[in-house]
């Protein structure tokens, strides 16, 4: 079996690609190593199971963990999280394996607190078949783990933070959600909590704070970002997205940058930092500096018309034109109207587009801007080319 490294839906042996979303699979004859993962686990079981051991028979018995294990696989599933093993009663989730996300801990308490209220509706059908109602007791702890040993299966995960779960879940009273402190730290925004006293747990010489899970907030991030502090570091990051921006400014044209990084490395807030300082240098570029407000707005038509926003942007080209018009600088008035015409034509107002590239070939040939007027009428010919007629097939 082989597991998809992008959704983590298990595939036979035979597959190249991923059944469920299509992704190429890695060779099952490449040797998998072990690695080190932050990962958050949620350890639940069936609280006062013994119970139901003396009340029913093997066979029902069997039943009913049956329906509790698969109540409880689709829960964590549609989480994000992933189910490691069945010990018992009790199921051991994990959340960051195979894929990493920056609020697998957020999503592993949202999942063990729906699973509270998703608990009456399965006891519904419980009672009704076996007559009997199940009371579960979860602990939440995340922290450093080894996955993808063969050595111990490379489905599974070990480490402290495991450990530390299962006895969170073994301290928490019936019906209620025991938090770690890693897990509460980030968590905390989005949390409504109380601490409990420090548990003495087995294995552990220190007392270990753990937080009873009330309630979580629909929506919230796990914890608050702080925009304002100032990015430390990034530098040279920050300069290549600088070089960028120019590049758009001075070739109108689109141009992709990707980051890639691992969850928490710092993305979101790079990227952040990057459009802050990039609206600040436009803001900046006024008055004087027509040349910069003309390319900024041309170059931010021409990519939001290529995403569908039309009327957006057909103001920032309208803008840039109206900007460049009453200037002695043909080459940008040239410019601005191919943008013009560009973004007409991509709103399918093909007469338009034709006017605007017609003004600038004037303008291009005027100042004697030979590639300029290549480019108005290729703009041009392409305005005014016959829409292809569709005929059914």
């Amino acid at each position: 079996m082989t597991v998809c490294p992008a959704c983590g839906e298990p595939n036979p042996a035979r597959a190249s690609f991923c059944l469920a979303c299509g992704t190429p699979l890695p060779s099952p004859d490449l040797a998998v190593r072990p690695a080190r993962k932050t990962v958050t686990v949620v350890f639940t079981d069936v609280a006062e199971s013994s119970g139901l051991g003396a009340r029913l028979d093997p066979e029902s018995l069997a039943l009913v963990m049956a329906s509790w294990f698969d109540h409880l696989r689709a829960l964590f599933e549609r989480h994000g999280g992933r189910v490691q093993k069945f010990v018992g009663d009790a199921v051991v989730a994990v959340f960051g394996i195979p894929v990493v996300n920056e609020d697998d801990a957020l999503r592993a308490v949202r999942a063990a607190a729906e699973l509270r209220a998703s608990l009456d509706e399965l006891n519904k059908e419980l009672e009704r078949d076996w007559g009997v109602r199940l009371r579960a007791r979860s602990g939440v702890n995340t922290g450093e783990v080894v996955t993808g040993d063969p050595a111990i299966g490379d489905a599974l995960v070990l480490g402290d933070a495991v450990n530390v779960a299962a006895r969170l879940e073994q301290a928490a009273p019936p019906g209620e959600v025991l938090l770690g402190q890693p897990t509460f730290r980030l968590v905390r925004d989005a949390v409504e909590v109380e601490p409990v006293p420090p548990l003495h747990l087995k294995g552990k010489q220190a007392p270990v704070a753990a937080w009873r899970l009330l309630g979580v907030a629909p929506g919230a991030p796990g914890h608050a970002r702080r925009q304002d502090a100032p990015i430390v570091g990034r530098d040279p990051e920050l300069r290549l997205f600088d070089w960028v921006d120019e590049r758009v400014s001075a070739t109108a044209a689109c141009h992709l940058l990707t980051v890639l990084g691992q969850a928490g490395v710092g993305k979101t807030r790079l990227v952040a930092e990057a459009l802050r300082q990039a609206r600040a240098s436009r803001d900046l570029a006024a008055g004087a500096d027509l040349f910069a407000q003309v390319r900024w707005r041309g170059a931010a038509a021409k990519a939001l018309a290529a995403e569908g926003r039309l009327e957006e942007a057909t103001r920032l080209a309208g803008e840039a034109v109206a900007i460049a018009g009453p200037t002695d600088m043909l080459a940008m008035r040239g410019d601005a109207l191919l943008d013009l015409a560009a973004v007409a034509l991509a709103a399918g107002r093909d007469g338009d587009a034709a006017a605007a590239a017609d003004a600038a070939l004037e303008l291009h040939l005027a100042k004697g801007n030979l590639p300029g007027a290549s480019r108005a009428r290729a703009a041009a010919a392409a305005a005014r080319q016959p829409t292809p007629s569709r005929t059914d097939a």
